[in-house]
């Protein structure tokens, strides 16, 4: 099963950004732990604000891990920052929490595409906590 790459949830997004870099390497991650054999095996929850930037998570999870709104295989609940991703074949899940100091940062960020390459770079454990 594969999916986009980055450059290509940047065409499918419009735009290079912090919050559809956070969405592409969550999904990327959830797709390499949870192992989906079928385009119906993830279920992804994602809890975020209900509003632009933070929308922009949706995308890069839809382009990473094929979890997409058509399928309906992904939802939206207002939230602070978690994501969740189940195979429904093997019913194991994956949670991962956005650190607080990471969404101000892609907050305040004054280059969209500088802090998008660097969220892709960093360790993942200094971007969320995941269980």
């Amino acid at each position: 099963m594969g999916g986009l790459n980055y450059k290509e949830a940047i065409r499918f997004h419009g735009h290079d950004g912090p919050f559809l870099a956070l969405g592409f390497r969550i999904g990327k991650e959830a797709k390499r732990v949870l192992k989906p054999k079928g385009l119906m095996d993830l279920v992804a929850i994602v809890e975020i604000e209900k509003r632009k930037p933070f929308t922009c998570i949706i995308d890069g999870l839809q382009c990473a891990c094929g979890t997409t709104m058509g399928k309906g295989n992904i939802s939206l609940r207002k939230g602070k920052g978690l994501v969740k991703v189940m195979n429904r074949k093997s019913g194991k899940e994956i949670r991962f929490e956005i650190k607080k100091e990471i969404i101000e940062r892609c907050l305040k960020s004054k280059d969209l595409s500088r802090t998008a390459r660097w969220l892709l770079r960093e360790r993942k454990e200094l971007i969320w906590s995941q269980r």
